[in-house]
């Protein structure tokens, strides 16, 4: 069985890992919100030192409540920045980081991602033969992408 990168650490050690970690990425990428996080230092990162996600948000807060982390809320969500980040790099950064947001809730994204995914299952579903599903899209060659449901 595969590795999965995570240290066997005791928890104190995955503690301290966890707020190294958030440092070291806060720094590196300005600003990022609790999914961003979670996927560079629970998902990916050096082997090794992959934090999981019930270890790293205590960490975080830990962090925010002595003034390491600052945490920025508004309308496109909750973000995060080291309090020692350039006020000036974070703003813009947060700048671009909200356009995307906004632009990723949009409901046409939403439908195509969705359709997408959709689709993609049923097609995968349809050509193969160990396992029985039930449902069909009629006509589904026939309809354009163009097209939202």
């Amino acid at each position: 069985m595969a590795d999965s990168g995570r240290a066997k650490l005791s928890s104190a050690e995955r503690h301290a890992l966890a707020q190294k970690r958030l440092r070291s990425v806060l720094d590196r990428i300005s600003v990022a919100n609790a999914r961003t996080l979670e996927q560079k230092i629970s998902d990916a990162g050096p082997y090794g030192q992959r934090i999981d996600p019930h270890v790293l948000t205590p960490a975080r807060q830990e962090l925010e409540d002595e003034g390491t982390i600052r945490s920025i809320r508004d309308s496109s969500g909750r973000w995060y920045q080291l309090a020692s980040t350039d006020t000036r790099i974070a703003t813009q950064k947060l700048a671009q980081l909200r356009e995307i947001s906004e632009l990723n809730s949009k409901k046409d994204i939403r439908l195509r991602v969705g359709q997408a995914l959709e689709i993609a299952v049923f097609r995968s579903l349809s050509k193969q033969t160990d396992l029985q599903h039930f449902g069909h899209f009629d006509g589904i060659d026939d309809i354009p992408d163009s097209n939202l449901p």
